[in-house]
């Protein structure tokens, strides 16, 4: 069963000369039409940049492959460029949007009487994503693409995720051990999901055009852990405090940043003990490498509590 075509529409709309045609394509000239009915211009505040590309448009509804029976949370529809596809083969559509004129535009000019499209206006990281949603779909602005992760990883279970991000954090996010990108990011990326990269997205498929290159991702929930660890916050502990001074040795970082109560040449000798060099760097160590050193630390009692250096505080735990 198929979602609603896009011309079943509760009430006709009234007069539609500036609206999008019904096979939904965003092109520059009809948003160019839409933003000066509307008296509207792209904020840089909310790092506004829409998909004026078909080909990738199509692309994006292939790998996201959207079903009969799912509900799709949509993050920042823009336009409507991926809303309108989405809901022709989803069950239903929330598509969440903070600027209240682009909300205006989208209720008037494109998803009116749609029934299984709904339009919320709210900012997406105050927004409660409703445990009923399969999948969540985004183009994420710079600014919050990190909370938004965050928020998303927060559901227990989260539902798969496909976001477009800008190239280079997109990079940061799927980096490994060794790589020159590797950074806390990464391993909170790694330690909550396995991630894929679906393809490159070039500037000019945006108006208005970007400054870098965009990369389309997967994000799927593990069904177990990547590391056996006794105490998750310690781990996540471990990984901030390592890249906190990341041009440091890992022992250094571990003792600068207070989260152990030993001095360097102990704090080394406890990486030997582990197999780790003590002249390690926090972007050589994997995963495996951090769950065994904070396995460490609260075995042996070494660290300094949590509370104490402001450790759990999870809005700071990647970056």
């Amino acid at each position: 069963m198929r979602g609603p075509a896009l011309d079943d529409r509760i009430d006709p709309p009234g007069d539609k000369t500036c609206a999008l045609v019904s096979d939904g394509v965003l092109t520059k000239r009809r948003l160019l039409d839409l933003s000066k009915h509307y008296n509207f211009r792209p904020s840089k505040r909310f790092g506004q940049n829409f998909l004026i590309d078909r080909n990738v448009r199509d692309k994006i509804i292939a790998s996201i492959a959207p079903a009969a029976g799912e509900e799709i949370l949509e993050i920042g529809p823009g336009f409507g460029e991926l809303t309108m596809p989405l809901a022709e083969r989803a069950l239903r559509v929330v598509a969440v949007e903070k600027d209240p004129r682009l909300v205006d535009v989208l209720e008037k000019e494109v998803v009116h009487g749609i029934r299984n499209i709904t339009v919320v206006r709210s900012d997406i990281l105050k927004y409660q994503i409703p445990r009923s949603v399969d999948k969540v779909v985004g183009n994420l602005p710079y600014y919050i693409t990190t909370p938004i992760i965050e928020k998303i990883f927060e559901m227990v279970p989260y539902p798969a995720a496909y976001i477009m991000v800008q190239k280079e954090y997109g990079e940061r996010m799927a980096a490994g051990a060794g790589d020159r990108e590797y950074s806390s990011l990464s391993c909170f990326v790694r330690l909550n999901a396995e991630i894929e990269r679906l393809f490159t997205i070039k500037r000019g498929s945006f108006y208005p055009e970007p400054s870098v290159d965009s990369v389309f991702l997967k994000l799927t929930p593990r069904r177990s852990p990547p590391v056996s660890v006794k105490d998750r916050a310690m781990l996540v502990a471990v990984i901030r405090a390592g890249f906190g001074q990341r041009r440091k040795t890992l022992r250094a970082s571990l003792v600068g940043q207070g989260l152990v109560r030993t001095a360097k040449e102990e704090a080394g000798r406890m990486l030997q003990e582990l197999g780790i060099s003590a002249d390690a760097r926090p972007e050589e160590i994997d995963l495996e490498g951090f769950a065994r050193i904070a396995d460490y630390i609260v075995a042996a009692r070494l660290a300094v509590p949590l509370r104490q250096k402001g450790n759990n505080d999870d809005k700071r735990k990647i970056e």
